[in-house]
């Protein structure tokens, strides 16, 4: 039912797109690429337990805007036109005891690989950042949670192989549509407050978050282009963000949509997330680092709040 839901959304999207591009002139400036890779873990917090590791790559290339299904991505029409991106998704996460047989009660073992290509949109005039962003991909055995995870406890000598995995969330196949919006409403010297709102539909998850973020820093034309794709534009500044998570499906837990014959499942879950992130992000001369902690309270009934490290890396050209 979601995914039939999200196709009748896409198509409807397409339609209006079509009609606004035929009538409006298309803005086309040029870009700078851009290499983004993000890796994140919770063993900074000695824990092996719920999000326990994630890779994402996003690689920012205008000639995205060749490919038929960028023409799904929202398009505001914004002074800075879209700016288009590559992205690559991978996330493994496990119950909170990884020694024999998970219990009911626990997280499910689950994997969770996705591809997608992403719009951003910047408005100096108006202070916001505004994203959509489709993702297809895989969850369960053939997204890799087992090969990855195992493959690097093998590579450990005080580790090895988790059996529990025979007991992930199975396989199915994934299709989201994702948005993002920005919005600076505070300004004073070196600190700025933005407004933040997200939203998800498909699988695997389909939730919305809102919330705020303080920097406090040199953070100079944070809502031009400039600050995403440019190598004079530098920046560091310390950040601290707060959400709150509505969430109505969550295939890591409930099992996907298509393929209902998942070992373990955790059909009961907490409606209502909170987020915390914390961090720093700075960039010279091209070259971009962000690094900071995670922390989300208990997404089910029995379970903890967990937090993790993250370490993000980029790179124009």
């Amino acid at each position: 039912m979601l995914l039939f839901s999200l196709l009748i959304f896409l198509s409807t999207l397409l339609s209006a797109q079509v009609n606004e591009r035929y009538h409006t002139e298309k803005i086309e400036i040029s870009y700078p690429e851009k290499v983004e890779v993000e890796w994140a873990n919770d063993v900074f917090f000695q824990t092996d337990q719920y999000f326990t590791n994630g890779l994402a790559l996003q690689y920012y290339t205008q000639s995205l805007q060749k490919f038929g299904i960028s023409k799904l991505l929202l398009d505001p029409m914004s002074e800075s036109g879209p700016i288009y991106s590559l992205t690559l998704l991978h996330d493994i996460f496990t119950p909170r005891n990884v020694f024999g047989d998970p219990v009911q009660t626990d997280r499910p073992y689950a994997g969770v690989l996705m591809f997608g290509i992403k719009a951003s949109h910047f408005s100096s005039k108006n202070n916001y950042r505004f994203s959509s962003e489709i993702q297809g991909g895989l969850l369960g055995e053939y997204a890799g949670g087992r090969f990855v995870q195992n493959g690097i406890h093998v590579l450990l000598p005080a580790s090895e192989p988790i059996p529990g995995w025979a007991y992930q969330i199975d396989h199915d196949l994934c299709l989201q549509y994702i948005t993002g919006l920005e919005k600076l409403f505070f300004w004073h010297k070196w600190i700025e407050a933005d407004l933040l709102a997200k939203g998800r539909l498909g699988l695997p998850y389909t939730d919305f978050s809102g919330g705020s973020r303080m920097r406090v820093g040199i953070s100079p034309n944070y809502y031009s282009p400039d600050h995403l794709l440019s190598k004079k534009a530098n920046y560091i500044y310390f950040f601290t963000e707060f959400n709150l998570r509505t969430v109505f499906f969550d295939a890591t837990l409930h099992g996907g949509a298509l393929n209902d014959k998942s070992p373990h499942t955790i059909v009961d879950i907490n409606p209502l997330i909170g987020e915390f992130k914390a961090g720093i992000a700075g960039r010279y001369s091209g070259f971009e680092l962000e690094m900071g902690v995670q922390n989300f309270t208990a997404k089910f009934d029995g379970a903890e709040s967990h937090k993790w490290a993250y370490f993000k890396f980029g790179i124009l050209f």
